[in-house]
């Protein structure tokens, strides 16, 4: 760690050509991981540099007789959390969630309710509560009231049993053992308007992970 610290400390200065798919910032890092293994990081044959090319590469290579990577761990996104936890809802609190979500006068009700335990109440809040903290900071707070909503869904959640919600892990793969992250495809079909036609289709996947490399 102290000698790519080192490097990058002189390469402060340097100026470098950027091309988007042959030398860009996944080759940057590539070439500065490179300096402290036994032999350049082998990204494959594609002529392109991307950064998950990066991460399929690095858990296949050692330093000092160990693996560079000694853990991998998932970091979701908010919008991936609030999906994952909303999926994890059974139908009635969806419904719940989603009517608050739409008119927070519904909440006292939701809260009167004897149709829930407080669990279940608590399922719905967290939603609900993570739901509007991404509004804040993605909407227009001058022509919203996010930051009154989420008030009183933390004052409903107060209301509650001081308990944690156990949600289901996401059962997400790192980034090494998931799908490639370009999917090509080709088909044919006919139009009345234009004949027959051939269709391409590019898909792209990106992840997001955390990688604990070892700097010993």
């Amino acid at each position: 760690m102290a000698l790519i610290q080192a490097h990058l400390f002189e390469l402060q200065d340097v100026e470098f050509s950027y091309y988007f798919l042959s030398d860009n910032c996944s080759t940057a890092f590539k070439d500065i991981l490179s300096i402290v293994l036994d032999k350049p990081l082998d990204t494959g044959f594609q002529p392109w540099d991307m950064p998950i090319d990066i991460f399929h590469a690095i858990p296949d290579v050692q330093h000092h007789g160990q693996p560079l990577v000694s853990k991998v761990k998932q970091r979701q996104s908010k919008y991936s959390r609030i999906q994952n936890k909303y999926l994890a809802l059974n139908d009635s609190e969806k419904q719940q969630a989603l009517s608050i979500a739409k008119d927070l006068s519904e909440l006292d009700e939701f809260m009167r309710s004897k149709a829930f335990s407080d669990y279940e109440k608590a399922k719905v809040l967290d939603v609900l509560t993570e739901y509007t903290e991404l509004l804040i900071v993605t909407q227009n707070e001058a022509d919203s009231n996010y930051k009154e909503q989420k008030r009183k869904l933390l004052l409903a959640r107060l209301k509650l049993d001081s308990f944690s919600v156990e949600w289901p892990e996401s059962k997400a793969k790192p980034p090494h053992l998931a799908q490639r992250p370009i999917n090509l495809g080709a088909g044919t079909g006919y139009s009345n308007d234009y004949g027959g036609y051939v269709s391409y289709a590019v898909m792209a996947r990106i992840m997001t992970f955390c990688l604990s490399m070892r700097h010993d």
